[in-house]
């Protein structure tokens, strides 16, 4: 832009352009040697290309400097070589002209500064940031790696039964997406756009699910959480600044949050089983746990001894936090019973007790329908099946909070009980169930 001063001077004002150059040393895996990469960055896009340096040793680069140290016998041409690089990229980005940094011919700023740099070096084309998003996700699963190890069988199993449930949504919803849909700043998306995405997924997901069953709370936590961590693989891949803000860690609501209700307490309170028997001692174990919420690693910690006094304190060993045990009746009377013998150890091997526990529920007749989730080679399957296929230890937990915050109790007296972060505590267990809250109010199917 040419201004007039009142000296008649002609002043030319060239509009600042930010850029950043960096230089870092990639690291082959399994080794203790890296090759020298660069990266150029630039409004939303970033070119990356590597300067042809191989083999050299990490304890021989300087990251804050972004050099190779002196004791690296190639330092001085190396380094040399970065000093060039990073002076014709000034000179790109403060002396080019206007129709430099335009689109009109289809060339992105960086594609012709990289011509500029390497003349002699054919670039393949920049992946167009209209990539399908089952494309990427297929990529993502074949080359995505944990810290340059591969990935586990379970894990790749899990990123494909997400893939799934996006090819599944784009198909229910008519629509196809591409990365540019979740691309932050990309000017022809506005910034609700991929809220309004991830929501229309969450919700495909609570009412439909994968294989047309919905998913459960925890599923769609995973499933989230999975998408996030693609987001961020395509940003370190492509060079882009892809969305990465959409919440995951908020209250969930559920079609399937699997939790047991008064009357099947009771059941399970007066469920005839012989005294001293295997599976008396695996009731009196879950009477404990649905009344104070406490975590299998925390139970054989309640000093039965106690039982007399009001309550007493434990310090949870998974979180280190103190956990309040309120010696209410159904909790006393396990107590007394193990006062003088202690609570069994054998009770600690979760594994035996879950089994155990499905059996007591058979016999409490807990046979109303659950949503069960498994996974077989990636695809993911959600299963109706009864209660008692999907009781667990954990279930009384969430029984514990959700009966007590249906009774009105505030989260945080809930939370001295169990030992919890308040904010914690919301976002795992403070999910209504949609279903039983629809039943809540009175209305049902009408025939």
């Amino acid at each position: 832009m040419v201004m007039r001063s009142q000296q008649g001077f002609s002043v030319q004002v060239v509009q600042r352009v930010r850029y950043s150059v960096q230089f870092n040393l990639r690291r082959e895996p399994g080794s203790d040697v890296g090759s020298i990469v660069g990266s150029i960055t630039h409004s939303c896009d970033r070119v990356r290309f590597s300067l042809g340096y191989t083999r050299i040793p990490l304890l021989h680069w300087d990251s804050r400097r972004q050099r190779v140290l002196p004791s690296y016998g190639m330092s001085t041409e190396i380094n040399r070589e970065i000093d060039r690089l990073v002076g014709e990229i000034h000179l790109f980005f403060t002396t080019s002209g206007k129709n430099t940094f335009s689109d009109t011919d289809g060339f992105s700023p960086l594609r012709r500064l990289y011509s500029h740099l390497f003349p002699n070096v054919s670039r393949k084309e920049t992946r167009s940031l209209n990539d399908g998003l089952t494309k990427l996700l297929n990529e993502f699963i074949r080359d995505h790696t944990n810290g340059g190890r591969p990935l586990s069988k379970n894990t790749l199993k899990n990123y494909r039964v997400v893939m799934n449930s996006w090819r599944n949504y784009q198909e229910f919803s008519g629509t196809t997406l591409a990365i540019n849909d979740f691309v932050r700043d990309s000017p022809s998306k506005s910034p609700q756009r991929v809220d309004k995405i991830i929501e229309s997924y969450r919700r495909f997901l609570i009412e439909h699910g994968n294989e047309g069953i919905p998913c459960t709370d925890n599923t769609i936590v995973r499933y989230l959480k999975v998408f996030k961590t693609f987001l961020k693989w395509v940003e370190k891949e492509r060079g882009l600044s892809c969305i990465q803000s959409f919440q995951i860690g908020r209250e969930e609501i559920s079609k399937h949050t699997i939790s047991l209700t008064k009357k099947e307490v009771e059941q399970i309170e007066n469920v005839k089983l012989r005294p001293g028997s295997k599976l008396h001692h695996v009731r009196n174990l879950m009477i404990l746990g649905i009344y104070t919420g406490l975590r299998h690693s925390e139970y054989l910690l309640v000093d039965p001894k106690q039982w007399r006094e009001p309550s007493q304190m434990i310090t949870s060993p998974k979180t280190g936090k103190i956990c309040l045990v309120v010696h209410r009746e159904p909790v006393r009377r396990v107590l007394q019973e193990y006062e003088q013998t202690g609570i069994p150890p054998s009770l600690g091997n979760i594994q035996k007790i879950n089994k155990q526990i499905k059996e007591i529920c058979v016999k409490c007749g807990l046979n109303r329908e659950t949503v069960k989730v498994r996974s077989v080679d990636g695809v993911e399957s959600h299963l109706r099946v009864p209660l008692y296929e999907s009781v667990s230890t954990h279930v009384f937990r969430r029984t514990k909070i959700t009966l007590d915050l249906n009774s009105g109790r505030t989260l945080r007296d809930i939370c001295i009980e169990t030992g919890q972060d308040e904010t914690i505590a919301k976002r795992h267990y403070d999910r209504p169930n949609l279903d039983e809250f629809v039943r809540s109010l009175g209305i049902v199917h009408v025939k």
